[in-house]
């Protein structure tokens, strides 16, 4: 009987080189047997640890996306006013695709998709907890407007910078410093807090002065 650290290890193989397969040809230009070719296993071993390709895409996508949203999850969780919440979850999440090229190209494929079934149960399984978490954040701070919609505008300016990464460097203003994620980080917190800043400003009377 395989022992459970080498199966634990073949699943860890197959779950890297999905990754990597679906963020190049996506969900629909890879098939089970192109990924038992990648990690070197019969496609019969394949259904071993993941019965059909939509289980293994779902948990392709917490796998590549684990570590990341837990994070951030907890970030909007703590006991600190909601706008150091919006930063800290703002700064993990463009740390983790930063460092994921991959994952990155996996979500851009993933928004163009019109498999409406698999989305929803993408959303459920993976991305539900930490976007809940947003739109309570969010809510907090700005209570008079569409939390929705703001928790979507946050999560949008963050893919948007990253997404452009191919581009930047031919617009006019670059510096080499424009693709650190430390730099991005602070422009996306300086410029969240100068938005929320200013509303909070309007019913209080006064600036709050966070970090």
């Amino acid at each position: 009987m395989m022992r459970v650290s080498q199966k634990n290890e073949t699943r860890g193989n197959i779950l890297t080189a999905s990754v990597r397969l679906f963020a190049r040809y996506g969900y629909d230009g890879v098939s089970m047997r192109q990924l038992a070719a990648e990690v070197g296993v019969q496609p019969a071993a394949l259904y071993y640890y993941f019965p059909d390709k939509q289980k293994l895409y779902l948990a392709v996508m917490e796998f590549a996306l684990r570590d990341g949203t837990t994070e951030a999850t907890a970030m909007l969780h703590e006991a600190k006013p909601p706008l150091v919440r919006l930063k800290n979850f703002c700064i993990t999440m463009i740390n983790t695709l930063s460092a994921n090229p991959d994952l990155v190209q996996l979500l851009q494929r993933e928004r163009l998709t019109d498999d409406q079934n698999r989305t929803e149960l993408l959303y459920e399984e993976v991305f539900s907890k930490p976007f809940e978490a947003l739109v309570e954040t969010v809510k907090e701070m700005e209570p008079n407007q569409d939390p929705l919609l703001m928790a979507i505008s946050v999560v949008g300016l963050i893919n948007f910078y990253l997404e452009l990464k191919p581009v930047r460097r031919f617009m006019p203003g670059w510096r080499p410093e424009h693709e650190w994620p430390e730099t991005l980080s602070l422009h996306v917190a300086r410029l969240l807090k100068k938005i929320f800043s200013k509303q909070e400003a309007s019913r209080r009377g006064g600036v709050m002065e966070l970090w």
